[in-house]
């Protein structure tokens, strides 16, 4: 029979309420397995500990739990008395019976919209590229001269896609007669000259067009450039509001866009949450590297809310488990729904050695006896063990398991309570 001399750093806690689990407002966090009713509550009590303090951005395919937002109110009544805004992109607000329409490129600079629309090759810019990204340049130049001039319409920055495609749309007469004459001669005299080239219009419209397409139907809705709603990402996040953007199915091309418009946020050091939370990140490696790269110096925060870790980590890729976990102040896991999808959680939190005290008896016949002979002893030895077993985190009932950077011994809630 084997003594086992079992030790294992772990703590253990009757209940937690998810008002108390509170995560400040420059930390990441992570919920993970469970039911959606647990995955929602507590979510919705992070956001509200988050609320008019920085801007969120909510990144989801779970128009359920968008639904819910407004709960938010009830739970941090004190928004009540301040001008914190939720804007739900291209969706009907249950709060204001309206619809709020995206605004692509609204906030991003001149280089950051050449990079988003003609983007460079893995092999650098050749000279067609770099003949487009020149074009399209010049239109940048038309509407940041007019900003310049009259601002009212545009709001705090000057670009909009609805105002890009009706220039890149124009023919060149009406473009020479109804905008480029209004320029300085400087610079009116180059961009025309450039503009009136044979077939450099229509190239740089095709682009536009193209990327307009990309996004169209969730992101961006064709709308005209006078009834632009000066909301986006960098907008919202600039006023401390939350955005909630819903992004069903497979699209690539809309994640990579809202890398370019998060990156901005995250170059201008502006501090805000990002949150993704059903999203299959794996779609892209831009936006994916925001969560998963090291951003503790940064100005940014993230959150994840997922059934398993599937859609974040790739099962190629062994080394993003620990980047995921390297990443994250407060993880949250409920109980999961098998083995497999437990296991990256047990493997992340990693092992143990305990020390197992083995008695051995050995039997041997002497010559010329007619009994045999006996000895016995302990033999000791470690063995690896895991800290949390997957079958641990199958059987968390209506508890959880707490970890993170900020926990780094393992914490197991018997019973975590929720208030609607």
């Amino acid at each position: 029979m084997d003594h086992i001399n079992h030790i294992r750093s772990i703590n253990n806690i009757p209940k937690m309420s998810a008002r108390d689990a509170f995560v400040s407002t420059n930390q990441s966090f992570g919920i993970f397995c469970g039911i959606p009713f647990q995955r929602d509550q507590l979510l919705l009590n992070l956001l509200s500990s988050y609320c008019n303090k920085i801007g969120i951005v909510l990144l989801h395919n779970n128009l359920s739990f968008e639904n819910q937002l407004g709960k938010i109110y009830t739970l941090n009544p004190s928004l009540g008395n301040t001008n914190f805004k939720m804007i739900l992109a291209n969706q009907t607000m249950a709060l204001q019976s309206i619809t709020s329409y995206y605004d692509p490129l609204y906030g991003l600079n001149d280089n950051e919209i050449l990079n988003v629309i003609v983007p460079s090759t893995n092999y650098g810019i050749d000279s067609s590229i770099q003949q487009l990204r020149s074009i399209l340049s010049d239109y940048l130049s038309i509407i940041k001269y007019q900003f310049s001039k009259r601002n009212d319409i545009w709001g705090n920055y000057p670009y909009s896609l609805d105002l890009l495609l009706e220039l890149t749309s124009m023919p060149f007469d009406v473009l020479r007669n109804e905008v480029l004459t209004y320029l300085p001669n400087d610079i009116k005299q180059s961009i025309t000259s450039r503009l009136s080239a044979s077939g450099m219009q229509q190239m740089v419209y095709n682009a536009v067009n193209s990327f307009a397409h990309s996004i169209s139907g969730i992101l961006w809705t064709s709308r005209s450039f006078q009834n632009h709603t000066k909301t986006s990402i960098i907008s919202t996040v600039a006023n401390k509001q939350l955005l909630s953007i819903n992004i069903p199915g497979t699209r690539p091309d809309v994640l990579d866009y809202i890398f370019y418009e998060i990156q901005h946020l995250v170059e201008s050091n502006i501090p805000f949450l990002l949150v993704e939370y059903g999203i299959n990140i794996n779609q892209s490696a831009k936006l994916k590297s925001l969560f998963l790269s090291d951003h503790s110096s940064s100005f940014y925060s993230t959150g994840i809310v997922s059934e398993n870790t599937s859609s974040v980590i790739s099962p190629d890729n062994p080394n993003e488990l620990a980047d995921l976990f390297g990443q994250i102040q407060e993880m949250f896991v409920f109980s999961c729904a098998s083995t497999i999808s437990a296991q990256p959680f047990s493997d992340g939190i990693g092992n143990y050695f305990r020390q197992v005290t083995e008695h051995h008896v050995d039997r041997h016949r002497q010559p010329f006896r007619i009994f045999s002979g006996h000895g016995d002893g302990d033999v000791q030895r470690e063995t690896s063990q895991k800290i949390i077993t997957p079958e641990e985190l199958t059987n968390l009932s209506t508890g959880c398991l707490l970890y993170g950077k900020n926990h780094p011994i393992p914490t197991l809630i018997s019973n975590f309570i929720f208030q609607e």
